[in-house]
């Protein structure tokens, strides 16, 4: 074996404390030393541990800490994720990075929910997603695996990955906000992301106070593009070019920029 994969390795007591002896006031940050150690003493034999730390929150805090690469199962719910959750996410994955010092690997797994993880829509929009908050040095995708261990290659990939879109030459940022056209009591938000050879847009699905807009067509706005770009496909060619771009809620894109 390569190593070792943590399973559900959240930081969290999955038992009643007082059915045990030993004390528990201090699990979360023992859970999270213990996988630092065996992780340190793997090293030096070139074999790793990988702690699955989906939903936990603050709780994966020492594994990150402890320099452990972990896999944050469903990380990204790129036709799903509103953008309060969007950011809540970006503040989660900086903070970790933070504790790590560059240490810890971390692999985001997406999940689709409601459309097909073969809509070309979903495969531009999970990496759009992805793009607009990797670690170019630290990060992995990871397509649709925890939803799907045993389906098809074709359910956990897509070519546009192929297109090299460069190293990022900053962080994201928002690049645009306004009122849902379906509903001005919702507010929308468009993130974007310069790379060498590409813009990468997000826009997550509007929200206001625990209420979501849709993913419906009628949900789209325009983008005005700073130049002109070629839309990458979901097989990994380049459209038309265009200098501005439509986006519905909880839709991404990658924008190779015409030299």
């Amino acid at each position: 074996a390569d190593g070792f994969f943590v399973d559900n390795s959240t930081g969290k007591i999955a038992v009643d404390p007082t059915t045990i002896n030993e004390t528990f006031s201090n699990y979360t940050n023992d859970h999270g030393a213990l996988l630092g150690k065996l992780n340190d003493s793997l090293k030096t034999k070139g074999k790793w541990i990988v702690a699955n730390t989906a939903g936990s929150g603050t709780a994966g805090e020492p594994i990150a800490k402890a320099g452990v690469t972990y896999l944050e199962e469903f990380a990204l719910r790129p036709v799903s994720s509103n953008h309060v959750q969007f950011d809540d996410l970006a503040a989660m994955l900086a903070y970790r990075r933070q504790l790590s010092g560059g240490k810890a690997y971390e692999i985001l797994d997406s999940l689709v929910q409601n459309l097909d993880v073969n809509d070309p829509r979903v495969q531009l929009t999970t990496l759009a997603m992805y793009y607009t908050l990797a670690d170019p040095n630290l990060s992995m995708l990871m397509m649709n695996g925890g939803n799907e261990p045993a389906s098809s290659w074709t359910r956990h990939w897509t070519d546009a990955i192929k297109y090299n879109v460069g190293q990022p030459t900053g962080a994201f940022k928002l690049a645009q906000t306004g009122l849902d056209p379906t509903n001005k009591s919702l507010t929308y938000k468009v993130y974007s992301r310069e790379y060498q050879n590409a813009l990468v847009l997000y826009k997550p699905l509007s929200y206001t106070r625990g209420v979501n807009g849709t993913t419906a067509d009628n949900t789209a706005t325009v983008y005005q593009l700073d130049g002109t770009y070629r839309p990458v496909k979901a097989d990994g060619t380049l459209g038309t070019a265009v200098n501005r771009i439509t986006l519905r809620n909880g839709e991404g894109v990658v924008l190779a920029k015409v030299k």
